[in-house]
């Protein structure tokens, strides 16, 4: 009867310990993917304006450069692909449009 108690005791703690490693898994994957681009995560200043206007079919995003030197930026969209990395001459303006239902304007990051 004891070793019954000890075989029924070790079979729990080998389940908890599975669920352990199945709880763990996720983390673990989620660290082996590559990292985003760190540019992807510093939002350009404030010295480059950027409003956002609506327009049919998608959104506009009117950039102005008055940070005193040449900035380099990316239109980051939420459920789209970004925009490539624009070169702002200093006091230069430029229009990006998005053309789509899905995507949605989330910030302006530096590349």
């Amino acid at each position: 009867m004891r070793l019954l108690k000890k075989l029924a005791s070790a079979a729990a703690a080998a389940v908890m310990a599975g669920g352990a490693l199945l709880a763990t898994a996720p983390g673990s994957y989620a660290a082996s993917e590559p990292d985003p681009a760190p540019a992807l995560l510093v939002e350009a200043p404030t010295c480059v304006s950027r409003p956002v206007y609506e327009v049919p079919g998608g959104f506009d995003v009117f950039m102005t450069n008055r940070c005193g030197r040449t900035m380099y930026v990316r239109v980051i969209v939420d459920w789209a692909p970004d925009s490539v990395c624009i070169e702002l001459l200093n006091n230069q303006s430029r229009t990006w449009h998005y053309q789509g239902v899905t995507g949605q304007y989330d910030h302006l990051a530096l590349c």
